[in-house]
């Protein structure tokens, strides 16, 4: 059992490694919007998907306490495997409203993977968060000793204060 810990240890570090590291904000006129989940789904990393001004009139932003923060998918692909011969692609797509497309909004995402009820593994990263919707993509490798079964993955976002602001889970079935 402590041998399958540390290989999800390992990949739920991969999976948060996986994720671009920050960039510098990007003024609206100079993102490239995609409207959609972006072509190259297998790479690592984070995609704009649409701009500050379109969030912010779809979240009627200016009415709300901002920086506003959405989360809007979690999800995994595909959600069936085989124990060592695939890889899965989580999928985190959030949208931001900030009172200028400058801010970007300082934070950790935490990753957490659960076999019956029992958290395996825990990992942490800085991120930030910028304004408009962008999605991140990272891999998680399935090592070949993980037992067959539903496993999930818990994202939880925390803000600069430590305060949880969102959790989002999805599961995935590993088969031998």
């Amino acid at each position: 059992m402590k041998k399958i810990k540390l290989v999800l240890l390992i990949a739920l570090s991969f999976i948060l490694y996986s994720c671009a590291h920050p960039q510098p904000p990007v003024k609206p006129d100079n993102v490239t919007v995609t409207k959609t989940v972006p072509n190259k789904i297998f790479d690592p990393g984070e995609y704009p998907m649409d701009s500050p001004e379109a969030v912010w009139k779809q979240y009627d932003c200016g009415a709300k306490e901002l920086p506003l923060v959405v989360f809007e998918n979690s999800s995994l692909n595909p959600s069936k495997i085989n124990a060592g011969q695939q890889q899965i692609n989580h999928l985190l797509v959030y949208a931001v409203c900030s009172r200028s497309s400058n801010d970007v909004l300082p934070g950790t995402i935490s990753g957490k993977i659960y076999f019956r009820g029992k958290l395996l593994t825990q990992n942490r990263r800085r991120v930030e968060l910028k304004p408009g919707r962008w999605s991140i993509v990272a891999l998680i490798p399935i090592p070949p000793k993980a037992k067959p079964g539903t496993y999930e993955l818990r994202t939880e976002f925390f803000n600069k204060g430590g305060v949880k602001l969102r959790t989002l889970s999805a599961s995935f079935e590993v088969n031998r």
